[in-house]
């Protein structure tokens, strides 16, 4: 009976949408350093990547290849994204999955909460004012969730920091020129270090990572997660290419 069917699928959906969240912190805070491995079928920058995606495929690939969390890039427009992806992705992996978009308005941060997000991406550049900031910050932590919050500057590093971010994403792309300076990150953890030396803060370095040694040497700067996405993307064997990113095979 199609009734009894659809019952199934929502008691299915509920359970999801009704269990704890997983925690991105807790997947960073471990020895070395964690990969958080993206989900996205194009950027502005590089045009389609892959646009035909088996994303449950591609979720247990990363896992086995020794990823700690997953991002899913969910904009429609400009990275040909959207929410069921998210879901997607979540309904397969038992890693804690980030929600990826450009969110500005809390009926965002909702919608990422009913998609089953763990964590969701704020952009200072993006939001700007620092007390929407602080606001969307502490609705997703009063959801349950957390907030990878991401910046390009010591301005807007100092932002962060004033809200109370636990975790900060050091982005080496531009996202006015879209460029990508891969010395970004270097320069704003020596800053980060100076403002918050003894710092419980787990940070992020976000675009530009496509070798081993890109990873050892943010490794040695003592970065606790990579955020990596067309390298993977463009991988016909991503779980592989991730075991070599981190020293292995």
């Amino acid at each position: 009976m199609i009734l009894n069917q659809i019952a199934r699928e929502k008691t299915k959906e509920l359970r999801i949408l009704k269990a704890p969240k997983r925690s991105l912190y807790a997947a960073l805070d471990k020895p070395g350093i964690s990969i958080i491995a993206e989900i996205k079928r194009a950027s502005p920058s590089a045009g389609t990547i892959l646009e035909d995606i088996n994303i449950p495929l591609r979720v247990k690939q990363y896992e086995m290849g020794g990823a700690s969390a997953i991002s899913v890039v969910t904009e429609r427009r400009f990275f040909k994204g959207n929410i069921g992806m998210l879901e997607e992705a979540k309904r397969a992996t038992p890693l804690p999955v980030l929600r990826k978009d450009f969110i500005i308005d809390q009926i965002q941060v909702y919608e990422s909460l009913f998609a089953g997000a763990d964590a969701l991406l704020l952009i200072v550049s993006l939001i700007e004012e620092e007390k929407k900031l602080r606001d969307l910050l502490n609705l997703a932590y009063e959801l349950g969730m957390e907030a990878l919050v991401e910046v390009h500057d010591e301005e807007e590093l100092i932002t962060a920091l004033k809200c109370d971010a636990k975790i900060i994403g050091f982005n080496n792309r531009n996202l006015k020129t879209m460029t990508v300076d891969v010395n970004r990150c270097e320069h704003l953890m020596s800053f980060f270090k100076k403002l918050d030396p003894k710092s419980n803060r787990k940070v992020v370095a976000e675009s530009g990572m496509k070798t081993k040694e890109d990873v050892k040497r943010l490794k040695e700067l003592n970065f606790d997660g990579l955020l990596i996405g067309e390298t993977l993307m463009r991988s016909s064997s991503p779980d592989k290419t991730i075991r070599s990113l981190l020293g292995g095979e």
